[in-house]
């Protein structure tokens, strides 16, 4: 009985292997799905921590740049919630110019959000944080060190403003140079 040799495959075979291409293909695309997501994952969390490091940049230099003044209407003063102050703002055009600066802290359900309103009309989101944050103002003028929970318009400023959350404190000097 004369042997004959295969020369092609049989449909049970190509069956298979189209199958095991099939089930490569649904793995890989899976895992190109996961990849993607990682990046998208890590670039949120790099422009979250840009944005809180850049308002806190912003506010430090508000602070810094605060300004004393003897004109009554124009002086530092704030409350556990919000603070007014004479400071320099960055202009567009590359420097800084006196403006007015307003911050507040609204907080929405478990969450604070501190904002910035410039007289120069820039609005500011500086910091979003879990829990509810409160400012404190450091007193120096006295024997002792003491932080308010209020600072009344006076004729100066405090020597620093404090960021208390629930988590963490940031203090921030007042008319000091910052870098």
């Amino acid at each position: 009985m004369p042997r004959h040799e295969r020369i092609g495959m049989t449909l049970f075979e190509v069956m298979a292997a189209l199958a095991v291409a099939g089930l490569v293909l649904a793995g890989s695309r899976l895992l190109l799905d996961q990849l993607e997501d990682s990046g998208i994952r890590m670039e949120h969390a790099r422009s979250d921590n840009a944005r809180e490091s850049n308002g806190r940049r912003v506010l430090a230099q508000l602070l810094s740049n605060a300004q004393s003044s003897i004109d009554t209407t124009d002086r530092f003063s704030g409350s556990s919630r919000s603070m007014t102050f004479p400071t320099e703002c960055d202009v567009p055009a590359g420097w800084m110019e006196p403006c007015d600066a307003q911050i507040a802290i609204d907080s929405i359900g478990d969450s604070s959000v501190v904002f910035a309103d410039l007289s120069t009309g820039e609005h500011l989101v500086l910091q979003r944080t879990s829990g509810h944050e409160q400012l404190r103002f450091g007193d120096v003028s006295r024997a002792t060190e003491e932080w308010l929970a209020s600072w009344p318009r006076a004729a100066t400023s405090p020597a620093a403003v404090a960021l208390v959350g629930s988590v963490d404190t940031i203090v921030f000097d007042v008319g000091a140079p910052h870098g």
